[in-house]
């Protein structure tokens, strides 16, 4: 089957409108791929908790008319999500255990991890976050100080981990103020940053933030998160491709889907 019908994209500089242009109701993607409920077994929900949110450039890679498609089905909410599943839980990393300060969670002796945003510019019904209260974990303004303080104090840190909800959904302004004073502790030597908004809004990669990545001392690593090979469409590539050029690690960490 055929992509997607063309949608019209905000301006390709503008990668924040095409993050706001994401949210869709299930009604709205349904008639977007061409489908309706009854072509789901168990049919569709709307769950207002975790609003589905699917920025036009991953939509026009979901082929129309196919209720099997990998793509749909990794931002879709079915009915399945509403039946009883024995050892669900909410927080299936126990990452409560490991809060070190307000938004650092500190699993490993070398790492630390910032919660740097709660945002996301694509909602993945897997996401093993969904559930949780990002107003209590997410390093904020005023507590940034205290996290950059934790890891200034601990040499046994070389690795900071920029997670989230996803970093990326950051601005550049906002993300360089952040990283240039993580890159201003010593003994700090490695950037990490766990990202899916490349997929989903290639042009989320822009001048600034392969300028910021490419002229810190730190070594960055970049772990993606594609499930299936037609997410690496020909704008991804080139997004990536600018980010390997600038001297960035790219890694990619995909879920073993059902």
């Amino acid at each position: 089957m055929s992509p997607i019908f063309a949608l019209p994209l905000p301006p390709a500089e503008d990668w924040q409108a095409q993050a706001r242009a994401a949210r869709l109701t299930t009604a709205e993607l349904l008639v977007r791929v061409g489908l309706t409920a009854a072509d789901f077994p168990a049919g569709v929900v709307a769950d207002p908790d975790f609003p589905l949110s699917v920025p036009p450039h991953y939509l026009s890679l979901i082929r129309r008319g196919d209720p099997a498609d990998p793509l749909l089905l990794q931002v879709l909410a079915r009915g399945e999500e509403a039946l009883p599943q024995p050892g669900r839980l909410t927080d299936p990393l126990a990452e409560a255990d490991y809060r070190a300060a307000p938004g650092v969670l500190r699993k490993y002796r070398s790492r630390a991890l910032l919660i740097a945003s709660g945002a996301c510019a694509i909602h993945c019904r897997y996401c093993f976050r969904r559930h949780t209260d990002y107003g209590s974990v997410m390093l904020t303004r005023s507590g940034e100080a205290e996290a950059l303080a934790l890891i200034a104090g601990d040499p046994a840190i070389d690795e900071v981990i920029l997670s989230g909800g996803d970093p990326l959904s950051l601005t550049d302004a906002r993300l360089a103020a952040l990283v240039s004073a993580i890159a201003a502790i010593p003994h700090v030597t490695t950037l990490r940053l766990h990202s899916r908004t490349f997929l989903a809004i290639p042009d989320r990669v822009t001048p600034a933030l392969v300028d910021l990545l490419a002229g810190i001392r730190l070594n960055v690593v970049i772990v993606t998160h594609s499930n299936h090979e037609r997410e690496i469409s020909g704008d991804v590539s080139a997004a990536l491709g600018r980010l390997r050029a600038a001297g960035v690690i790219l890694l990619n960490q995909s879920v073993l889907l059902a």
